[in-house]
């Protein structure tokens, strides 16, 4: 029999069976079942080779109940046995079994415990959690275990998850088990969370296996509003084992933070400490000891309304391979003035001064000034031309200056505008945002950065059941100069300074919905089409690496207990030789 012979024949017996089972769920023996057949046609298409013809025919049963009493626990599952044919160049045939399994027990008590199964096959499964494009079977197991007093204030949870994939065509299988311990406990102004994490991932086909761990320990101590302290400890590591070798690393780290704001002046004290140890080897002999630790304390002072003055003091320690001292100390003072009226534009500006300096270990000090100077112009309008509209503008500078002892001056101008409509009516919306940004240094390698862009979304309502929308972004970005800092010891290096770069990016979508097409209830229809590129017109894509072109379309029909879904995709890379694919799929499904 051809296959648009098979097709009609088993869409008109699902078609002809609607009027045989007049009840979604009964009960037998305690248990409440449901359950669907179901069947799935797709071809697949691509630029060159050979086309694919899939077809899966699926009978589904789902059921749940409680266990021994509702209030003990309550299970759950679902069991599909599939039939799947393909024709590529040869004709293959599998029975494929797939489903899940879910067991709550005490769900309402303090102490409340889960377990799941859930099996995927990506040949008659469309799940997120399965790779597109590969033919795959997807085993996850996982378990929930967690406890809350009576009387609150505490919880710790456990989470364990084993997840086995295996690819269906080579046979490689991807195994990883990740458990997580959370918590938290809550007495007075004191509060204790605890958060720990293991991995273990592998691989069949080639040697790699990756284990990696983390544990964290926080302490916070809020005795009043005005002071918090907040201490926390936190340990690491991972082991890697691949073709290049074996290699371990360890962490250890431990901070602090203190904030108290003072009732009666307008003084605020913040200190925070933060220590690093690192141990990394490796069998290629690449084995890095570090500690590090840094240290903060500042103090901001509000003398007059919009005036501020900080001073701060920090240190930086490194020890084992790299030795590192390094000490700052550093005031600063800065004022924002108040938004005022100029004419048809509001106004605003904010100065700033500052002095630092930072002793090296290499006994070289420097001696930083800085100052800067920022104002914006605003504007805001409001229109009725075919409704309500909004606009409005925004045009700033930002200046700054910087005066070191060792390394020549830095000057650096920025200059801002924006621009903004929007537009909401009862049955459409409409917005419109166009950013502007030049930055330009004098001295330290005259670095230049130039931004723009645009950004346009409007959705608009056609009807109660319908509506479609549009969305178009553009970016262009230009920069010349070269910010990079080389080591004088490593000539290669050299390579590596930036001198220019030109980014472009453009792309568009459009979308259209109707939950009544044709004015027929359940007939629902859903269009997207999306291009995207790295140039800045959409234009030669054929040539631009990474464009693609994206075209979606479906139709799902809902008659009393059966669900038609018909879907067309198609994927064009132009700038990927064969980089195309044309997929037409249809699901009917009766539910029982």
């Amino acid at each position: 029999m051809k296959k648009g012979g098979l097709l009609i024949l088993f869409t008109g017996t699902l078609i002809t069976t609607t009027g045989e089972v007049h009840t979604t769920e009964f009960n037998q023996s305690g248990a409440i079942l449901s359950g669907s057949l179901g069947m799935r046609f797709r071809e697949v298409i691509p630029d060159s080779g050979k086309s694919s013809f899939h077809r899966a025919y699926t009978g589904e049963v789902m059921a749940r109940n409680h266990i021994w009493m509702p209030w003990f626990g309550n299970w759950k599952g679902r069991l599909l046995s599939s039939w799947e044919n393909k024709e590529n160049g040869r004709e293959t045939e599998n029975q494929i079994l797939s489903g899940a399994a879910e067991v709550n027990l005490f769900h309402l008590s303090k102490f409340p415990f889960s377990a799941f199964v859930d099996v995927k096959d990506s040949r008659i499964d469309d799940s997120e959690q399965l790779e597109p494009g590969r033919e795959e079977r997807l085993t996850r197991l996982g378990l929930r275990q967690s406890y809350s007093p009576e009387l609150g204030g505490m919880n710790a949870t456990l989470n364990l998850f084993h997840d086995d994939r295996k690819d269906l065509l080579t046979g490689d299988t991807e195994k990883s088990t990740r458990g997580i311990v959370s918590g938290y406990m809550h007495r007075g102004s004191h509060r204790i969370t605890t958060l720990m994490v293991a991995n273990d991932r592998s691989r069949s086909l080639v040697t790699d296996r990756h284990k990696d761990w983390q544990s964290d320990l926080t302490h916070s101590y809020n005795p009043m509003s005005n002071f918090s302290l907040i201490t926390s400890l936190g340990v690491s590591g991972s082991d890697t084992e691949d073709i290049l070798g074996e290699s371990e690393s360890s962490q250890k780290r431990v901070a602090t933070n203190l904030m108290w704001r003072a009732t009666t002046l307008p003084v605020t004290l913040r200190s925070d400490i933060y220590f690093k140890s690192l141990d990394t080897s490796s069998a290629s002999n690449i084995d890095k000891e570090e500690n590090e630790t840094r240290g903060n304390l500042s103090l901001t002072y509000l003398p007059y309304d919009r005036w501020r003055i900080r001073g701060r003091l920090g240190v930086l320690v490194r020890s084992g391979d790299v030795d590192e001292e390094r000490y700052i100390q550093s005031i600063t003072t800065d004022y924002t003035s108040k938004v005022s009226p100029l004419g048809a534009f509001t106004y605003g500006y904010g100065i700033g001064t500052g002095f630092s300096n930072e002793i090296n270990t290499d006994d070289e000090d420097e001696w930083i000034g800085q100052a800067s100077f920022s104002h914006n112009l605003n504007r805001t309008w409001q229109y009725d031309w075919f409704g309500p509209i909004g606009a409005s503008f925004t045009f700033g500078q930002d200046l700054s200056y910087e005066n070191s002892s060792l390394e020549e001056d830095l000057g650096t101008l920025v200059n801002r505008i924006s621009y903004s409509l929007s537009s909401i009516g009862e049955d459409r919306s409409t917005n419109l945002n166009l950013v502007l940004y030049d930055s330009r240094n004098s001295g330290r390698n005259d670095f230049v950065t130039q931004n723009v862009s645009v950004n346009a979304i409007h959705n608009q309502r056609l009807s109660r059941y319908s509506d479609f929308g549009i969305t178009y972004n553009v970016n262009f970005t230009k920069q010349r100069g070269d910010n990079s800092t080389v080591d004088d010891d490593d000539f290669f290096d050299v390579d590596k300074q930036f001198r220019n770069d030109d980014t472009e990016y453009s792309s568009l979508e459009v979308f259209f919905h109707s939950n009544r097409l044709f004015k027929v209830r359940n007939l629902r229809f859903a269009s997207r089409l999306r291009a995207s590129s790295r140039s800045l017109y959409l234009d030669d894509m054929d040539e631009d690496h990474g464009s693609e072109y994206f075209w979606e379309n479906r139709i799902d029909y809902t008659i009393g207990k059966l669900d038609i879904d018909f879907r067309t995709t198609w994927v064009e890379r132009p700038s990927v030789e064969n980089g195309g694919t044309k997929t037409i799929t249809l699901n009917v499904r009766r539910l029982f």
